[in-house]
């Protein structure tokens, strides 16, 4: 049966429902369900595609499409206008809806939903949303037609969703626990994407090009957002109106990208109970005057424009673990990491890159790499006195930044030839019991050596504080201009590395605990020296550890001072071939004699 009419309203239950503007409106005869039969596919219109007749032209809240037959075919929605229905059911083969608009609508006893439990669906229609609509089963589905509308997706099922149209919806996504959905463009989850993102579920971004995802409303959920960006120019952008207070996920940046790709920029506080992984190769940045408190990790790599984790006048006050030595960058402004970076036991370092913004850290840092501060005009700043306790500070000839200490802080080791100010602090080195040798120069401060490790000073070195060896040994083949030397109990000073004969030009006294020790190689025609302009005092037990050749004869000042005086008498070990120690007023010198003298023994 036909009828002519301009405008007609179905009336269900407590709502109106406008179906179409038409001349024309066909009326089915089956009811509200439909069963499409054709394997080869076909028109909607056709009414033998179908097992009892043709449905409606515009459909209705309560249509119930079905497609359950094992085939691989295309199904034609070849009407003009909307096709309104309450649900889409499939069930086998390799299906493919084409054509008109599909409008899903609540029929106030069913909310819309698209089922699949066995089919493998691509549905390129247009799809309208005027409620929340489901997406359940266990197989995947494409809707790669626009979907436009107030209403929001929700993915119930086991399989994968994929969204890869330029889509306008605004109701909001929600994928639940179990479900994955994939959005392959950067307008997958609306170009102003207004409605609540809730993913209890896995939430893969996985676009190409060079249009960002943006997302500006609240995003919660424990699940897992997946950022797997193609491209070095993309980023998935979370600006500032989104909230993620009640987010307890993980975010993954960047999963399986080559180098440079995979970015993720966040404008918004993360909470405590989130987790961001930073996956090799790949950059996040945090800005905006925002807070960072979940719990970051980071795999290394060259991150996005050089850097991995990037600042613009951030906090980030959660927990830090490296995977791998990672580059961190300052973009404006002034960041502070005040959360522990730590690394396992990894032996991971942090390279602070080029750039213009200015990095805190305040935290107690455990990691144990190596710490480096290449240029740019923003500086590292160290204001917890434990924030580099395991890392060895690398002075590297190719780097220009700088890094200042805020107070009197420990360092896990230094090492390089670059000058460094220590702003008028103490610095206790060697806490990472490494041994590290450091060539350029010490300025404004002091300095205790700490650990079981060596630390080498070669260079004309010019701060006034003083010089403590507390623990291990500091060896000194270039000049402390302005400090005096304290060798504590059960610690070791050399003029030079182990093996290799060095001087040591020391500005100050030089004072030697009891039971503390000296190193002295010999390579005749040359030995071992240190110089002091001050006293000299020599404990009681104090050892001169004897190393080289002493199969050669010679007399050598090991210890000298040119402007005081030397008290004390040290004891010579691993002396051979007759060596022996005598004090004078200014020296304490070895000899050895020649072979075959007779040396008289008291």
């Amino acid at each position: 049966m036909m009828k002519t009419i301009k405008t007609i309203r179905c009336v269900v239950p407590r709502m109106a429902v406008l179906i179409a503007s038409a001349s024309m409106l066909v009326i089915p005869s089956f009811g509200e369900n439909g069963t499409w039969t054709n394997l080869a596919g076909g028109a909607w219109s056709t009414s033998g595609n179908w097992t009892n007749g043709t449905p409606a032209q515009y459909g209705s809240v309560s249509t119930i499409l079905n497609f359950n037959v094992a085939g691989t075919y295309t199904s034609s929605n070849n009407w003009t206008g909307t096709f309104t229905n309450n649900s889409l059911a499939f069930g086998a083969g390799t299906v493919t809806l084409a054509g008109g608009t599909l409008a899903f609508m609540n029929n106030d006893v069913v909310m819309p939903v698209v089922t699949n439990y066995g089919a493998t669906v691509t549905i390129k229609n247009p799809l309208l949303l005027a409620t929340n609509t489901t997406f359940a089963g266990a197989n995947n589905t494409t809707a790669s037609g626009v979907i436009s509308g107030s209403g929001g997706i929700i993915q119930a099922g086991s399989g994968t969703l994929t969204l890869s149209g330029a889509n306008t919806f605004t109701g909001g996504t929600t994928i639940n626990s179990g479900g994955t959905l994939a959005a392959s463009v950067a307008g997958a989850l609306g170009t102003a994407f207004s409605g609540p993102l809730v993913v209890n579920g896995t939430l893969n971004l996985t676009a190409g090009g060079t249009t960002a995802y943006t997302f500006s409303n609240s995003i919660s959920g424990n699940g897992t957002i997946n950022v797997t960006v193609s491209t070095s120019a993309q980023a998935v952008t979370f600006s500032s109106n989104p909230t993620w207070t009640n987010f307890a996920g993980t975010l993954n940046i960047g999963v399986n990208q080559p180098a440079g790709s995979g970015r993720a920029t966040i404008y918004a506080d993360l909470p405590s109970g989130a987790t961001v992984n930073v996956t090799t190769n790949s950059g996040l940045l945090v800005g905006g005057f925002t807070t960072c408190s979940a719990a970051v990790n980071l795999y290394g790599g060259t991150g996005n424009n050089g850097f991995q984790f990037y600042f613009a006048s951030a906090t980030c006050s959660g927990p830090i673990t490296l995977y791998a030595d990672t580059t961190f960058g300052g973009l404006n402004g002034t960041s502070t990491i005040s959360g522990n970076i730590g690394d396992g036991g990894r032996s991971c370092g942090i390279t602070k890159g080029v750039c213009g913004g200015n990095v805190i850290l305040s935290g107690v840092n455990t990691y144990s790499g190596d710490t480096r501060c290449v240029g740019g005009t923003g500086w590292f700043s160290v204001r917890n006195a434990l924030a580099l306790q395991n890392s060895t500070v690398d002075m590297n000839a190719s780097d220009a930044g700088s890094i200042g200490f805020s107070q009197n802080s420990t360092l896990g080791g230094l090492k390089g030839s670059r000058d460094l100010d220590m702003s008028n602090r103490t610095l206790k080195i060697g806490n990472n019991n490494k041994d590290t040798s450091y060539s350029g120069v010490l300025t404004n401060g002091a300095v205790i050596k700490i650990g079981s490790g060596a630390l080498t000073l070669s260079g004309t070195n010019t701060y006034t504080g003083a010089t403590t060896v507390s623990n291990g040994i500091l060896a000194v083949s270039g000049v402390l201009s302005s400090s005096g030397v304290t060798v504590c109990t059960g610690a070791v000073f050399a003029a030079g590395s182990t093996g290799v004969v060095g001087r040591a030009t020391l500005g100050g006294t030089l004072t030697f605990q009891n039971n503390s020790a000296l190193l002295v190689d010999v390579a005749p025609p040359l030995a071992d020296a240190v110089e002091a302009a001050g006293n000299v005092v020599i404990g009681t037990g104090v050892e001169v550890r004897l190393s080289g050749n002493q199969q050669k004869s010679g007399s050598w000042e090991i210890i000298k001072t040119t402007s005081g005086t030397i008290t004390g008498d040290p004891v010579l070990i691993n002396g051979l071939n007759g060596a022996k120690l005598t004090r004078t007023a200014t020296a304490i010198v070895l000899t050895i004699p020649p072979r075959g003298t007779m040396v008289q023994i008291f």
